[in-house]
């Protein structure tokens, strides 16, 4: 019964073995017979060539997409920064923490199976901002918390909201992604009004980006202001810093020493009266007993509180307010650089900065995507040179190498149409790693064509057969184990470019265009390559029919 069963699956597997080969013989003879068509007119073969080459180049052109920096990383901690405006002290600002956290209570309080669930949460109120974070029970789910971190975290009048998925690239909370718009100059009251103007623009014109403002835009932060009258301090005989010293000492108390008690260090310092308790009357009229001579404050200086920044930043010695845009998920950063800065370097704004003398600046990610499609574009015209040099070796002609690499803007077409063909499915940018597949792609693609090239140069170079039937047989030789190669690369391929899981959106796209690339790329190899092969050809003896 053994015996039965093994001659039934020999069978079997004879029969599809069979039709595998009449199908693989069916398609090797119309490959054949198409290319032998072709190749047998010259005018076929040039109008192939060109048509191949221009419209693959033009439509790479025309579908190019735009690009990204790096993927943001399926990290399972989601991040809210709430940033209230000036004025709120340390305990108003702990209640607004505790007003989220009750917002998202729900989430891990024992409730009904199958719903989404916090696994941890926090909250951290800091003077200036209130810090959260959540951790998902199921780390596919985190990115649904994004809009329930931002709903329990909205109803509070003034404040700004951030909220992100953490990046596995950067450390900096919302800002991997970040479009910075620096407004610099002298004056910070000019680069507050602008700042102002763009920031409402901004959020008018892109209600999905998330914009935080580094420092706040409020200038309602109490600060004295301390005018010195010189000819009076000259008469007696005070200095503008004995003069800071003594308002240090009526305000905060001004640091006179230090005393160490069992390793601890206590700073002495030397105070009027209580802070609590200062005004700008109570400061002018306090009075100075110096050189024999009474005075109150106001006769030697003008004291006056103001409203003023909280933080003045400067970026290469000017006041700097820096305006953080983070776009949406969908629009990635090449097109929404575009966006910010036809809204930014509107004419108005540019109007409104030379008057006063301020400048506007494109930073943050900006740089680093240059930068980075520099370093990627000089790595893949590396990549060709050496592809070159060493195709020319093996071939023992400096012509024949142009043939292989050929192929490379074909690969190229097919990898962005893979590209977009997922970006129905699912949003797939064009990042830094996804440029990489291309430089991988370049190594792969070559190799096919490398079989037909040195296969047709042997049988030519041998005597035996022209150019044509060179070309025509190499293809008939390798047709086989190009199919081989290409099918075994494709499905160890589809794992990454297809199935989900931990780390699949950073290698999905990669995986993509080296699959979809080296699938077209092999396709019109078999055309292309002898085609090649053959024009090159008929370009060297018109020549040297030309020179005899």
């Amino acid at each position: 019964s053994n015996k039965e069963n093994i001659k039934i699956k020999n069978k079997y597997f004879l029969k599809i073995t069979n039709i595998l080969d009449s199908i693989s013989i069916t398609i090797k003879r119309k490959i054949l017979l198409y290319l032998e068509k072709i190749l047998n007119s010259t005018t076929r073969v040039t109008i192939s060539f060109i048509l191949i080459i221009s419209v693959s180049l033009m439509t790479t052109y025309l579908i190019f997409p735009k690009t990204e920096y790096l993927p943001e990383g399926n990290r399972n901690l989601i991040i809210a920064i709430l940033i209230p405006p000036q004025g709120y002290n340390i305990n108003k600002i702990k209640e607004i923490g505790i007003k989220a956290e009750k917002n998202l209570e729900k989430f891990w309080k024992t409730g009904e199976s199958g719903k989404k669930r916090i696994a941890n949460f926090f909250f951290v109120a800091r003077p200036k901002s209130v810090f959260m974070g959540a951790v998902a029970e199921n780390p596919k789910k985190i990115r649904e918390f994004i809009p329930e971190l931002r709903k329990a975290a909205s109803g509070n009048p003034g404040f700004i909201t951030i909220v992100n998925q953490s990046s596995l690239f950067s450390r900096s909370i919302g800002e991997r992604r970040a479009v910075e718009i620096d407004i610099q100059g002298n004056n910070y009251d000019s680069i507050l009004t602008l700042s102002r103007i763009i920031f409402a623009q901004l959020s008018a014109s892109f209600p999905n980006f998330q914009i935080r403002p580094k420092p706040s835009l409020s200038d309602s932060n109490p600060e004295i202001k301390i005018k010195p009258n010189n000819i009076n301090l000259n008469e007696v005989g005070l200095t503008t810093r004995e003069l800071g010293l003594i308002t240090n000492i009526l305000i905060d108390g001004a640091l006179i020493t230090e005393f160490n008690d069992g390793g601890n260090q206590i700073d002495v310092k030397l105070r009027s009266r209580s802070p609590t308790n200062i005004s700008t009357s109570d400061i002018n009229t306090q009075f100075i007993y110096h050189k024999k001579k009474l005075f109150p404050i106001s006769y030697i200086a003008n004291v006056d509180i103001v409203n003023s920044a909280q933080q003045i930043n400067h970026v290469e010695r000017q006041r700097t307010i820096k305006l953080q845009i983070t776009p949406s998920e969908e629009t990635n950063i090449e097109e929404a650089v575009q966006m910010i800065e036809k809204v930014v370097y509107s004419s108005d704004n540019l109007k409104i900065a030379k008057s006063n003398n301020l400048q506007i600046k494109t930073t943050g990610i900006v740089g680093k995507l240059k930068q980075a499609k520099e370093s990627l574009g000089i790595n893949f015209i590396y990549a060709l040179i050496i592809s070159y040099f060493l195709l020319a070796s093996l071939f023992q002609s400096f012509i024949y190498p142009i043939v292989v690499l050929t192929i490379v803007p074909l690969s190229a077409l097919g990898g962005l149409l893979g590209l977009n063909f997922l970006n129905l499915f699912t949003v797939q940018p064009l990042n830094m790693l996804t440029m990489l597949g291309f430089i991988i792609l370049l190594g792969i693609v070559v190799n096919n064509a490398i079989l037909i090239v040195y296969r047709a140069l042997n049988y030519f170079r041998s005597g035996e057969m022209n150019m044509i039937n060179s070309s025509i047989q190499a293809v008939g030789d390798r047709i086989r184990p190009i199919f081989m190669t290409t099918c075994t690369t494709i499905f160890g391929l589809l794992p990454l470019a297809v199935l989900p899981g931990s780390g699949s959106e950073l290698y999905r796209g990669l995986g993509v265009v080296i699959l979809s690339g080296l699938l077209l790329a092999t396709f019109f190899t078999l055309f292309l390559t002898p085609i090649s092969i053959v024009l090159i050809n008929q370009i060297s003896k018109f020549r040297k029919q030309n020179i005899v």
